[in-house]
């Protein structure tokens, strides 16, 4: 084994230790907002204390699909992973059975789960700070103002559904019958927060939630799309482990490695289809060695003649068609500073037709400083 292979393998061995030793001394990552493990202030674990010490059965739903067997009431409070289609429809069956579902969130995340009932939540325009109830529904208990604190708004076509609060015509919270069950939709978080439920708006807005529900009732958190008791995925372990990012950045300064001395893969050999390609100036010395060969000298210095011909008409708007001495005093005549003799002389030179070859590629030098100095 050489030394290099010795040094990635020995490098690979030690980032892979301690990637699992970082793993094993990493503390637990930090619930997330609205997560009933979370104590922070934008937690909810004081929701969900109250609720026990309340009489109430409390689930945390950890299954990904979702699975609402045994629930009497799902809170799903701003997920940070998106519903499918199949899940959306699932929990909708649920509620027509007659459970209550309550949904609080921001845009990203809601759109598959409230499409089947013709709701969203949008962007406002504007803060929104207070509310006070905007119609005389929420009345178990009754409370005058909660505090909202959010920039968002909640977008429904259907006809039967009841505003309960709403800034500026736009409604915040919502509710409706979906078969035997009822569906709660709200832009605001803030009430369902370990600090939002500090405000007597907030605790007396969540009892108006489930009024209607019995103290018997099994009520479930969805916590999967909060990122826990998923399934893995690959993805999700490099990512979102310490172990993952140690392989990820062994895996990263290997390639380093191998590009820095990637001289020792030897020379890069050319597929068979590019060996076949000629390049263009192949094709010129090709030509030109068929003209030497066939010994047509002749033409070649009527070609350099004529080409040369052209570009002085051209340049000095002369007739193409005058005589060599006639054409050299009209370029003459135009552009004093031009050396009429050595003009006259390659002219000359390319007239004669029993020069050598060595002759003939002079002549050609001579014609292409004449053809740069005319560009």
């Amino acid at each position: 084994m050489s030394a290099n292979l010795r040094l990635v393998v020995g490098s690979l061995i030690a980032l892979g230790v301690l990637a699992v030793i970082a793993t094993l001394v990493a503390p637990a990552p930090p619930a997330p907002a609205l997560s009933v493990r979370s104590t922070d202030a934008d937690g909810t674990m004081a929701l969900r204390q109250w609720l026990e010490q309340s009489g109430y059965a409390v689930r945390e739903v950890l299954s990904n699909p979702i699975q609402t067997d045994g629930l009497n009431v799902l809170f799903i409070l701003d997920p940070f992973i998106p519903y499918s289609s199949d899940e959306a429809a699932t929990i909708r069956e649920w509620v027509r059975r007659g459970n209550t579902l309550i949904v609080a969130g921001e845009p990203l995340f809601l759109r598959e789960l409230l499409e089947p009932y013709n709701a969203s939540v949008s962007y406002l325009d504007h803060y929104v700070g207070t509310l006070s109830p905007a119609s005389p529904t929420l009345l178990l208990p009754a409370f005058e103002r909660v505090r909202v604190d959010t920039y968002y708004g909640v977008e429904t076509r259907r006809p039967d559904v009841l505003v309960h609060l709403a800034t500026e015509d736009v409604p915040v919270l919502v509710s409706f019958r979906e078969g035997q069950g009822t569906v709660w939709v709200t832009s605001a978080l803030r009430p369902f927060t370990n600090r939002g439920l500090s405000d007597p708006g907030s605790a007396r807005l969540v009892l108006n939630l489930l009024a209607r529900v019995p103290r018997t009732a099994v009520i479930g958190f969805d916590e999967a799309r909060h990122g826990f008791g998923t399934a893995p995925s690959v993805s999700g372990w490099l990512f979102g482990t310490a172990a993952g990012w140690g392989l990820l950045l062994a895996v990263g300064l290997t390639m380093v490695f191998l590009a820095l001395r990637g001289r020792r893969f030897g020379r890069a050999v050319p597929i068979p289809e590019e060996r076949l390609r000629r390049e263009p100036v192949e094709y010129i010395q090709a030509m030109a060695n068929l003209f030497r060969r066939s010994g047509h000298r002749v033409e070649m210095l009527r070609h350099y003649r004529g080409q040369l011909r052209r570009r002085l008409s051209e340049r000095y708007g002369v007739d193409p068609h005058l005589s060599d001495v006639e054409l050299v005093k009209t370029v003459a005549f135009r552009e004093p500073s031009i050396d009429e003799a050595a003009l006259r002389g390659v002219l000359r030179r390319l007239s004669d037709e029993r020069g050598s070859e060595q002759d003939l590629v002079s002549a050609a030098l001579d014609v292409d400083e004449w053809l740069r100095r005319l560009t």
